[in-house]
């Protein structure tokens, strides 16, 4: 079996770190619901919540067609 190449490797890292991040933004999303503060305080950080998803949601799918290009 050979080594993983240096890219391979990273690659993988890239994934594990955004499944990390999803589980991130459920915990966010809870806490959000459960936290005691004004309406719009807990929208704009809904707001936040769901740009990084969007953006975890990018990076994913470009590691994902860089693994199939490896």
């Amino acid at each position: 079996m050979t080594n993983p190449s240096p890219q391979q490797h990273l690659l993988s890292i890239l994934l594990e770190i955004l499944k990390i991040a999803d589980n991130e933004h459920t915990e966010l999303d809870k806490s959000i619901h459960r936290s005691n503060i004004s309406e719009d305080e807990k929208r704009n950080l809904q707001n936040s919540s769901e740009t990084l998803k969007s953006t975890t949601e990018i990076a994913r799918k470009l590691v994902e067609k860089l693994e199939r290009y490896k």
